[in-house]
């Protein structure tokens, strides 16, 4: 068979494949990626079986694929993120920043990259670490409310309550969820401003009536 209606034939399974990606069918997907690999082993198409097998939960083989795919083309920016992913899901923190960072070493402007390099820093309790990658997310886009939820729940970790209700009013001006208004609202609670507390809560639970946690903090401080 020519080599060019080899590729043709591998690129036509790989688009099939997202598409039952896409519709949620994991294992026809594996079966046309795995086809296409036969016919053509691209570094994309062991990135998409990959990203078959992390859906399924077979987090092993995804990273294994993942691997195939930056030997063959260790330029692939994407997979890092795919393989520092799977990394994390397994909590094997250390090889997820490690692809983390060579992700953002070939993209230093992709926000993503430095977001969940921060979890992961947040998740190691490296907290100066993970302010620099939430402050680089926030630089980055400012417009995304994550970046400023995430380094506030880091300034509560690290007990610097000012500065994370600071980065928890910035996130609700952007986006104001129910999540953001307990956290605010719990500090404002553990501050000492019992009534910017009760507001806050009130407003959590008003938007997410199923916020237990919101509930039980609302009620604590409404007896106070």
């Amino acid at each position: 068979m020519p080599e060019d209606t080899v590729n043709d034939e591998a690129e036509e399974l790989f688009d099939r494949g997202g598409t039952f990606i896409e519709y949620g069918d994991y294992d026809k997907a594996l079966a046309v990626f795995t086809k296409a690999i036969k016919l053509y082993p691209k570094a994309e198409y062991f990135a998409a079986r990959g990203s078959a097998y992390q859906l399924k939960g077979i987090r092993d083989k995804a990273i294994a694929d993942y691997s195939e795919a930056i030997k063959i083309d260790p330029s692939y920016a994407p997979v890092y993120g795919a393989r520092g992913a799977a990394y994390c899901e397994k909590k094997e923190y250390a090889e997820a920043i490690k692809d983390l960072s060579e992700l953002i070493r070939l993209e230093p402007n992709n926000r993503l990259a430095y977001d969940q390099r921060g979890i992961v820093y947040t998740e190691r309790e490296e907290y100066d670490k993970a302010i620099k990658d939430f402050t680089e997310t926030i630089r980055l886009d400012p417009g995304y409310a994550g970046g400023y939820a995430r380094r506030g729940a880091v300034y509560r970790s690290m007990k610097e309550p000012e500065k994370a209700i600071q980065d928890f009013s910035e996130a609700i001006k952007i986006e104001p969820t129910a999540n953001a208004y307990s956290c605010r609202g719990t500090l404002y609670s553990e501050t000492g401003r019992k009534d910017l507390a009760l507001q806050d809560l009130q407003e959590a639970v008003r938007l997410d009536p199923k916020d237990e946690l919101a509930k039980l903090v609302l009620k604590m401080v409404s007896k106070e």
